[in-house]
């Protein structure tokens, strides 16, 4: 495939903290479990048997830092996969 000369050109980064949006891991850790433990979802799902809030938690701050924002919509998909996780067990 064929790419402009400017895009390939362009170095692609690793993603860190802080992000390009100067977002640092405790602000995006912080913000995902808020969203955690202020939605119905994640207040239904606490403490059920076989939810990893850990690794909700860690997938949603490994989102934040490769797209560098913190959305309730990005926030979201990781309390729709907390219910899909509780409701196939």
């Amino acid at each position: 495939m064929n790419h402009p000369p400017e895009e390939s050109k362009r170095k692609r980064s690793i993603p860190k903290f802080p992000t390009d949006s100067g977002i640092t891991e405790a602000q995006a850790k912080e913000h995902c479990k808020k969203v955690l433990e202020d939605s119905t979802a994640g207040k239904a799902c606490k403490g059920q048997k076989g939810v990893e809030e850990d690794k909700i938690l860690h997938n949603c701050v490994q989102d934040i830092k490769v797209i560098s924002l913190t959305t309730r919509k990005l926030s979201v998909r990781y309390l729709i996969r907390l219910v899909v996780e509780v409701s196939v067990q």
